[in-house]
């Protein structure tokens, strides 16, 4: 390959995801960010189609489209939609059809790739991209990473739950043409590809792969970590404790009730501590919940420094996640960092994680909502040392064997670059 060569040309459709070129340099790279560096590092040429607004921030960070050149083989096209307050409204909807009518007419007018690779959701993006692809006779690989809309089902009763399938029924149907117009399925976990195979209603094959999520971000300075060990210390949180960390949404998602009645069972240790993390429309019921007890404390939204200053001083990881389907279908990257930073997990998350852990043993697995059971697996970790520090060395272990992103996404970007 002569300089300045390019291989193939790849269009990414990803949004929702930081975006390193505008949100800073110290920020977590998601999948689309490190496989569009990988693919622009083996001499791709990468044009990322993302969106002005920031999902996390709801914020715009343009009034307006925005090209952005960051190498010459590599091209941000930012597309500006009318963004929306809630996770779940309908001005979410309106955003993403916008964004997908935004797409399809400016793909008209863009060089012609070679192959397209669209995450789904979003599923208005994914649809424009296979009529595009279909269109102009160029492969889309769909990158399931959530399964939309089936899993909005899930946050009504199950007596209404038809009655919404009705209204959802044009959703159900771009669901369907996706899967059965892409080229290829990927995802994050097997049964995700999976589902969208069972979509496409057709089988496995070659092009048809899974690729976990994983996350890459650059360890904190020194100044951060020493800023976070002040922190942590001011809070009495000493590696002389047996520390349990969580660090999450405090949302419906988890199940934290055992872990606070655990937390009160074990109020008289003052050698035990959980520290539970993170901010959420549950904080301040679970802090009512669970005042007055010495060995449970809520820091609050923590940074990056201050969560691996914590994770270094935990003893264990816990992952009290609801087992829904869409928990126990996929593994969420809350597990890779806890087993970057060799801690062994206690979970009550059943499906894949659950047996990820018993195959490494590099966890333990509670039943949910079984304080008994959760108090047996802790006692039987707090009594038995060796066990835990085995644990720990096979919780790194697996990391460094099948979560590195680095790894991970070489892996996807080979898989996905190779020509038809």
């Amino acid at each position: 390959m002569g300089h300045g060569e390019i291989c193939v040309n790849i269009w990414l459709i990803t949004i929702g995801e930081s975006v390193p070129a505008t949100d800073g340099n110290n920020i977590k790279l998601n999948r689309a960010a490190i496989l569009a560096d990988l693919l622009c590092r083996e001499g791709h040429g990468v044009v990322w189609w993302t969106s002005t607004f920031d999902h996390e921030k709801k914020r715009h960070r343009f009034d307006g489209d925005r090209s952005i050149e960051i190498s010459p083989r590599y091209r941000l096209v930012l597309l500006h939609g009318t963004g929306y307050r809630k996770n779940i409204s309908l001005a979410r909807i309106v955003d993403h059809l916008l964004l997908a009518y935004k797409f399809f007419r400016r793909a008209q007018r863009a060089p012609r790739p070679d192959k397209i690779v669209c995450s789904y959701p979003t599923i208005e993006l994914s649809y424009a991209a296979v009529k595009y692809g279909r269109r102009k006779k160029i492969p889309v690989v769909i990158d399931v990473r959530d399964l939309w809309p089936d899993y909005f089902l899930t946050a009504f009763p199950q007596s209404v739950r038809p009655v919404i399938k009705v209204f959802l029924f044009p959703f159900f149907q771009m669901k369907r043409s996706v899967f059965r117009q892409a080229s290829a399925i990927v995802g994050t976990s097997p049964p995700y590809v999976a589902w969208g195979l069972k979509e496409a209603r057709r089988n496995k094959t070659s092009g048809d792969a899974d690729f976990p999520l994983a996350d890459k971000k650059g360890p904190p300075g020194p100044i951060e970590m020493k800023r976070a060990e002040t922190f942590w210390n001011g809070l009495q949180v000493h590696k002389s404790r047996f520390i349990l960390c969580f660090v999450g949404v405090i949302n419906k998602k988890f199940e934290l009730e055992t872990l606070i009645e655990a937390a009160g069972r074990l109020r008289d240790r003052g050698d035990i501590l959980f520290v539970i993390c993170g901010t959420g429309d549950r904080l301040a019921f679970y802090r009512e919940k669970s005042k007055r007890m010495g060995n449970l404390i809520y820091p609050g939204f923590v940074g990056e420094a201050e969560k691996r200053a914590l994770m270094l001083r935990s003893k264990i990881g816990l992952a009290p996640y609801h087992s829904t389907e869409e928990f126990k279908n996929n593994c969420p990257t809350k597990i890779f960092e806890y087993l970057s930073s060799g801690l062994p997990l206690l979970s009550c998350l059943k499906g894949i994680v659950e047996t990820l852990l018993a195959a490494h043993q590099c966890g333990l697995t509670y039943a949910n909502r079984n304080v008994e059971d959760f108090l047996g697996k802790l006692n039987y970790l707090i009594e038995n040392a060796e066990v835990l520090r085995s644990l720990s060395r096979n919780a790194f272990k697996l990391y460094e064997q099948k979560f590195v992103a680095d790894k991970v996404y070489t892996e996807m970007m080979n898989h996905v670059a190779r020509r038809e």
